[in-house]
């Protein structure tokens, strides 16, 4: 089985650690706040085996943001968007709503 090393960049983290705080203190949902940062975790350990299992994306906008070999992979209402590169290295670049990405 092929496996990936996934980086995870600070900036990324941070935008998880912010979508949490929101469903936390904003929505008063701590627990599910809980489950959502668990799921999100397994999300990014089964890219270490899945990464190229979703597709490019040819969207326009991601591509011209991300480079041609774009990916994302979908949590609730929100994306992680990322690539793969030679080295067999997984790099999101981004966690983002999926309303924010065009021409879809």
């Amino acid at each position: 089985m092929k496996r990936f090393t996934v980086i995870v960049p600070q900036s990324v983290l941070n935008q998880i650690d912010q979508y949490i705080y929101f469903i936390a203190h904003e929505y008063e949902a701590p627990l599910t706040a809980y489950r959502h940062y668990d799921e999100l975790m397994q999300i990014i350990r089964n890219l270490e085996t899945t990464a190229h299992l979703n597709s490019i994306r040819y969207t326009e906008s991601l591509q011209r943001n991300y480079g041609a070999f774009v990916r994302r992979v979908n949590f609730k209402s929100m994306t992680f968007v990322y690539c793969i590169y030679a080295n067999d290295e997984v790099y999101i670049h981004e966690f983002i709503a999926q309303k924010m990405i065009k021409d879809e």
